[in-house]
């Protein structure tokens, strides 16, 4: 199995499949919701992506705790992402033309 070949040596794999779940489950549910006008599903659809978003975090977190210019720019690119999904979130929430 692959993804036991590249799970930490600590023996406790990254959550890949659940990361991969919500982040798709955002994907579809935002402009689903948004072309169905059904708020609902982009608010759910938002907080998948985030919920993922943290996972992303989270998981890179521990493993490389360095301060190297590519960990100031992942963590700069999920805050730009988190950022991005809030203000998307609120203007799906206020569409002037539904």
């Amino acid at each position: 199995m692959v993804a036991a070949a590249a799970s930490p040596a600590d023996g406790n794999p990254p959550p890949i499949g659940a990361q991969a779940i919500l982040w798709n489950a955002g994907v579809i549910a935002v402009p689903l919701g948004v072309l169905l006008g059904a708020r609902v599903f982009v608010v759910l659809g938002s907080l998948a992506l985030l919920a993922s978003l943290v996972m992303f975090w989270q998981e890179r977190r521990p493993r490389h705790a360095g301060s190297g210019v590519l960990e100031i720019g992942y963590v700069a690119l999920i805050v730009f992402m988190g950022a991005s999904v809030l203000v998307g979130t609120a203007l799906a929430w206020d569409t002037p033309w539904f």
